[in-house]
């Protein structure tokens, strides 16, 4: 059953590689068997599970996006740097030094209002409003 299985999806995998309806944007190869070519919208549930069957090989993660995962750390170095996921970081980082040197101008608002001297106001009461106003009840 499993042979028959893994054929059928070999079988599958070669119909989509070799397909001109699948653009090769859309497929995507696993970082643990090189021999595996997956569709983009399937291939994070794949690496779940085909990183079971590796655990024993030890895997580097891209601090950018956590699907590009690598066997060696000097691949991994470099894909740090051209990174496609890392435009969110620089975003975030340049925007942060950005706004550290601008200086915001200090507001002193004068105290003219105090809250906790004012009288108090009753709540609002039920009974009174609807002996006055018409209600339609259903």
């Amino acid at each position: 059953m499993t042979s028959t299985n893994s054929q059928i999806n070999e079988h599958l995998e070669r119909i989509i590689q070799e397909s001109p309806l699948v653009p090769e944007t859309l497929l995507r190869q696993c970082p643990y068997d090189k021999s595996h070519t997956i569709l983009s919208k399937h291939f994070q549930t794949h690496i779940i599970k085909c990183g079971k069957n590796y655990k024993n090989v030890v895997k580097w993660y891209c601090a950018f996006n956590v699907c590009h995962i690598f066997t060696d750390s000097d691949s991994l170095a470099l894909h740090m740097k051209h990174c496609e996921n890392r435009y969110t970081y620089d975003r975030y980082d340049y925007t942060l030094s950005d706004n550290q040197n601008v200086k915001v101008p200090k507001v002193i608002v004068p105290p003219t209002e105090m809250w906790d001297d004012e009288t108090t106001v009753s709540g609002y009461q039920n009974h009174l409003y609807s002996e006055t106003d018409s209600i339609y009840r259903t």
